[in-house]
């Protein structure tokens, strides 16, 4: 019976070491899919947001349309702005 212990344990053992190592290739390969999938996600959870608070479409749509031409292009700017030096601040290493 000891036997047939050690031997189910070395087993055991060796079935670890082969899952720990599949694992690990599988986070290497699939570690290309996270930015892309994150941004998917993101997209995916603002689109729920939107559907449960229509009345916000509605107020960024009504401030569109309220504000002249010229205010719209200050507030793109402004918010073009905001974006690049949020992705900046988001990513310390990567500088222009």
């Amino acid at each position: 019976m000891n036997v047939r212990l050690s031997v189910i344990r070395q087993q055991r053992r060796m079935l670890k070491l082969r899952s720990r190592s599949q694992r690990l290739a599988l986070t290497q390969h699939f570690e290309v899919w996270r930015k892309p999938l994150s941004v998917a996600d993101f997209a995916v959870t603002t689109v729920r947001n939107l559907r449960v608070h229509p009345l916000a479409i509605a107020v960024a749509m009504a401030f569109l349309l309220a504000t002249p031409r010229h205010r719209f292009t200050i507030w793109a700017g402004r918010f073009l702005t905001g974006w690049e030096i949020f992705h900046l601040l988001r990513q310390p290493g990567k500088r222009r």
